[in-house]
């Protein structure tokens, strides 16, 4: 969007640059994930202290009658035995808040190259640059985003390990609350795959753009070299190599964003999926589809452990939908080449070459 305004002839200022708010927002749910850290996990549960957790998981199972569970939370859930695990899980926010530093100091210095003035707006190279820069600042928020979404992740764990989801009146058993920590566990890691996805995507637009120009710099540079040459035909041969080798490079470009682009579109779908049918078991909406059998005998339609495994291995095997564009890509790259004749060209080709070296 700030391109588009930079190209209308005006300019946002900083502060309203929309990295700026990315930071902030992440700020602030890495603010709220730690308050509910302390609140409802480690005030709860003295720190994770084994005494403790288990005496607040006893009194909460007999409060909700379902005193039958503790077994297996105690079988699967009770880390008394793996107290190096614990330890290990508490030392996460530190290295949370120090991510988000890191991240905000390179932000920063990326932030001090962009060109916030009027007087070069339309200069290709200063566009060039402050494109190459904003796409290097949303790369850079890849490792605050992911690792916001594994905290998330991390205090579900937490919440499964001492049976709480902050709450009481939504999950009345710890089946069921397990059962929804779990989901929300993997709905976390499924919004981080969308946002590395998408970082990935960036990331291939950088590298292309930059064997690009260093494809047009040798391009350049052979081509004074060739204007000294006597060579006949060799202007020729080297203006149907160029644009040969820029047709390889535009489809080899199309071909590979269009990889990404369907990797971008499973893990957001996956995404969507994950988070609209965990909000919905949440809130109780549509018992009969979302529900998890909280205030029904039966887990509602896409709750239950066929549908889950279809789904997982549906967006599990989505990568092969990029086949397709591989093959259309592939078999477009060559019908380009046969249409210029470059492949029986070869007397062209070898008559650059000869003049090059």
């Amino acid at each position: 969007m700030g391109k588009r305004f930079r190209r209308r002839g005006s300019d946002w200022p900083w502060y309203l640059y929309y990295i700026l708010w990315v930071y902030l927002l992440l700020g602030f749910g890495l603010v709220i994930s730690l308050v509910s850290t302390v609140r409802d996990v480690m005030l709860a549960s003295g720190w994770l202290q084994p005494e403790l957790v288990t005496d607040y998981v006893r009194k909460r199972m007999h409060l909700e009658n379902d005193t039958l569970s503790f077994e297996e939370w105690q079988e699967e859930d009770d880390l008394s035995e793996y107290s190096y695990l614990r330890r290990v899980s508490l030392v996460c926010p530190f290295f949370m808040v120090a991510t988000y530093l890191v991240c905000a100091y390179h932000t920063i210095q990326h932030m001090k190259k962009l060109n916030w003035t009027t007087s070069k707006r339309g200069d290709p190279l200063t566009e060039h640059t402050f494109d190459n820069h904003d796409r290097a600042l949303r790369i850079i928020a890849l490792p605050l985003f992911y690792g916001v979404m594994s905290f998330q992740g991390v205090m579900r764990m937490w919440g499964i390990s001492i049976n709480s989801s902050g709450d009481s009146h939504h999950f009345s058993q710890f089946t069921l609350r397990k059962r929804f920590l779990m989901d929300s566990y993997d709905a976390c890691f499924w919004l981080a795959d969308m946002y590395e996805s998408y970082a990935l995507f960036v990331f291939g637009l950088i590298v292309l753009e930059y064997l690009r120009q260093r494809l047009n710099t040798r391009i350049y540079v052979a081509h004074d070299a060739i204007k000294t040459n006597t060579i006949p035909r060799a202007s020729d041969s080297f203006s149907e190599l160029t644009d040969s080798v820029k047709v390889l490079l535009s489809q080899t470009k199309g071909l590979t964003i269009l990889g990404i682009k369907l990797f971008c579109a499973t893990c957001a779908g996956q995404a969507f999926y994950g988070v609209v049918v965990n909000c919905a078991a949440y809130y109780h909406i549509m018992e009969s589809v979302f529900g998890t059998g909280c205030h029904t005998e039966e887990p509602g339609m896409l709750q239950t452990e066929k549908v889950k495994n279809m789904v997982h291995y549906l967006f599990y095997g989505a990568g092969s939908w990029t086949d397709p564009g591989e093959c259309s890509g592939d078999a477009g790259t060559k019908g380009s080449f046969l249409n210029k004749n470059f492949i029986h060209q070869v007397d062209c080709t070898s008559s650059f070459l000869s003049v090059s070296a």
